[in-house]
């Protein structure tokens, strides 16, 4: 059995630490607060340090090996791209 977690961000977070094995779903805001839901094992709780890149529309980003999560639009009109290694 799995279940699925929220893990609100902060602006300035550079990495995320998830249960091994999870897998991340997706990214949205919530409460004004950017979130990343993922899904995993419950009874797994050796937790693995994934770096986190927050890159904003049309800004160069040029790393390799990294896993797509989704995209967030603020109200303030910002769009932000999270991806996780």
């Amino acid at each position: 059995m799995q279940v699925i977690y929220k893990y609100p961000l902060l602006s300035d977070q550079s990495f995320i630490d998830l249960p091994l094995g999870a897998r991340p779903l997706c990214v949205q805001l919530q409460r004004g607060v950017p979130c990343i839901w993922a899904l995993f094992d419950p009874q797994e709780k050796t937790l693995e340090r994934h770096p986190l890149y927050i890159v904003p529309t049309g800004q160069p980003f040029d790393m390799p090996n990294c896993t797509y999560v989704g995209t967030v639009q603020f109200p303030t009109g910002g769009v932000y791209h999270f991806f996780l290694r």
